[in-house]
């Protein structure tokens, strides 16, 4: 009978903590694609600041925000699934 109740335990912590790296995600994501934003219309931002080599080989791979707003969309579509579960598991245990 222990084992079944660590076990919905441990899954729970698994969901939070996935729950906090799709945050974590999703922060990064924000700031690297609105660096892009920033810097292309306005020529502020992170990438302004960088060393040049590291801002650089940003601006020379654009392609690079177009991967991070996919991964963004993909987090927050993740983050979803994520709530949903947890929801999922609070309406099961009360």
């Amino acid at each position: 009978m222990p084992l079944s109740r660590e076990r919905p335990a441990r899954e729970a912590g698994m969901v939070k903590i996935l729950d906090v790296l799709l945050n974590v995600v999703m922060v990064l994501a924000i700031v690297v694609f609105s660096s892009y934003v920033a810097f292309y219309y306005y020529g502020i931002g992170l990438f302004a600041s960088l060393p040049g080599g590291v801002g650089d080989f940003f601006l020379d791979n654009g392609v690079i925000q177009w991967v991070v707003l996919a991964v963004l969309v993909a987090a927050v579509i993740g983050k979803i699934a994520v709530r949903g579960a947890m929801r999922r598991r609070v309406r099961s245990e009360t």
